[in-house]
Order: structure tokens, then sequence, then C-alpha cells
């Protein structure tokens, strides 16, 4: 079978709309064109120009395989990672003023409740479990069911989800944690799994302010994201955007209880670090040691110049 051949031009990065329409309309037709063929690498890249190829070689900093493994040898520095906070409602989640953030939670809950012991005491609750047998979508039923206002609550899927199983949202102070919103900027989030639509791996890296204590995260610009590259490390909750999307690594893991504290540095990365530093240090040695004989030496002579026997 003949394989595809795959042709490329390329315009001056800074030409605008208007000269890449003026470039078309003066060659006319594609077989004007001067193409250059182009063969992608192992990976599918077209467009290889500039990328390094040592970049295979680098230590993964962490990947899904290892994430999900139950083996400690994986090979990547970071077993396990995460993405940033994702509330769904970070006008209602996050607050500089921890009293205003409580008032405003409390409001949300309060609403959502009168939506569920609602739910609760109309037809629906029966309804449902009869759709649920015959395999009905629900999304529409609690769509029409729910009041939209945007000045009490912001649903979102899993609120609408909890109004169904009939999940009652109690309001915690000790949920009001300090974040990072964006780098530089800290303020406070309500962090509870009933209002925040994704904590992803968080309870288990930030379980309780003990753990913000002793334990950091590095922070980094995710793959594929359009931000400038970036990294922070933080000992505080970080959002999803904190630095354009967010990809972190813990230095250790817990229980969500806030016990079994496990570092999260893999036993494989130990091994590569302490086996590099070793060499290193045992070539730094050898070079000291050499450099001292060789002063000695210089030394003798210089001696040996002034004392002639």
């Amino acid at each position: 079978m003949n394989m595809a051949k795959i042709y490329y031009h390329a315009t001056p990065v800074d030409w605008r709309k208007e000269q890449k329409y003026k470039f078309l309309d003066e060659h006319g037709s594609v077989s004007n064109i001067e193409w250059t063929e182009i063969t992608p690498d192992a990976k599918g890249n077209w467009l290889t120009a500039g990328m390094e190829k040592e970049f295979d070689e680098f230590i993964s900093i962490g990947n899904k395989e290892a994430k999900a493994s139950s083996k400690t040898e994986s090979e990547t520095i970071f077993k396990i990672f995460s993405n940033g906070v994702k509330t769904n409602r970070d006008a209602w989640a996050y607050n500089f003023n921890k009293k205003k953030l409580a008032n405003q939670i409390q409001s949300t809950i309060e609403f959502f409740e009168e939506h569920r012991q609602r739910w609760h005491r109309s037809e629906n609750l029966t309804r449902v479990k009869k759709l649920r047998e015959q395999k009905v979508d629900l999304e529409k039923i609690i769509d029409d069911f729910v009041a939209n206002e945007d000045s009490k609550i912001s649903w979102s899927g899993t609120l609408k989800s909890a109004i169904v199983r009939e999940d009652a949202i109690n309001f915690d102070a000790e949920r009001i944690r300090e974040t990072l919103y964006r780098p530089f900027q800290k303020t406070n989030l309500y962090f509870d799994r009933s209002l925040v639509e994704r904590v992803y791996v968080f309870p288990s890296i930030f379980p309780n302010l003990e753990s913000e204590r002793e334990n950091s995260v590095f922070a980094f610009t995710a793959i594929g994201n359009t931000q400038p590259f970036q990294s922070v490390a933080t000992k505080s909750l970080p959002d999803i955007h904190f630095t354009g999307d967010t990809t972190c690594f813990p230095f250790y893991t817990y229980n969500e209880d806030g016990t079994n504290r496990r570092e999260n540095i893999t036993d494989w990365a130990l091994k590569q670090f302490r086996t590099q530093y070793e060499q290193s240090r045992a070539e730094q040695s050898r070079a000291e040691q050499s450099r001292a004989e060789q002063s000695r030496a210089e030394q003798s002579r210089a001696e040996q110049s002034r004392n002639p026997r």
C-alpha cells in the first residue's frame, strides 16, 4: 500500500490574514506554490524544526501509567500528580474575606437544601426510580426542576445529581482553606466535594491544615497550554488556572483523614539521583585530590629551587 505524503509551505509568521489572502490570490492554485515534503517523526509530529532529540531521554516527571500502577519502581520522578482545583463556581467558592465567603457558601447551601427537600416531597422521587429502570436520561427532568437564580447559586452537574441522590450539604467552617488562585494572589476557598466540581487528588495532598505546613507541590503549566511555561512551588491549594492550566506534583501524599504520610518521589527516581550524585561526588573528590597532589609537588619544586644542594 502506498503511504500518503505530506507537503508543507510556511508564510512569514508575522503576516496578517490580508497578506495571506493576497499570497493565495497571487498564486491562484496549490500547484503554483513551492511545497516541501516533510516526514513525521516516530511520535507523529509533522513540524520538528528546532525540537531537541535529547528531550526523549529526559526522566519523566510523572505519567498516567505510573500513577495507576501499584508499584513503587515506576520510572518517573513522582508517582502521583493532580490538576489544580476546579470549582465551576469561582464567584461563590472563592473570596479574599473569610467571613464573606462563609456567608455566601451558607446562602448557596440554604438554596440547595430548599431544592433537595422540595424534590423529596415531590412526585419526582417515585418518577425517577421508574425512569432509572427504563434507563431514561434524567438531565431534562432535573433541569426543569431547579430554579436558575445566579444571585443565589451556580448550578452544575454535580449539584443537580446531589439533588437526585438526596445528598444533604452541611456547612463546615474548617473547610475554608487558604489557596493560591493565581501566582502571588492568595485568597480563601471553600474546599468541599459538594461545592467544588473537581477536587481531583488534592484531598490526598492537602487533607488538612497540618499537611499544608509540611507538604509542598510543584505546579507546572500543563501540556498543551497556550500560556508561557512556568513552575511554582507552593504549600497552598492551587486553582486549575494557577499557572494557565495547572499540573501539580506533591512531595507527600496522605490518606484523606491526614494519616499515613507517604513520600511521592518514587524509589526508582531516588536510586537514579543517588547514583548520579554519588558519581559526581566521587569525581569531585578525585579532582580535589589531584589538585592537592599537584599543589604539593609545585611547593616541593619551589623549595628545592630556593635551597639547591
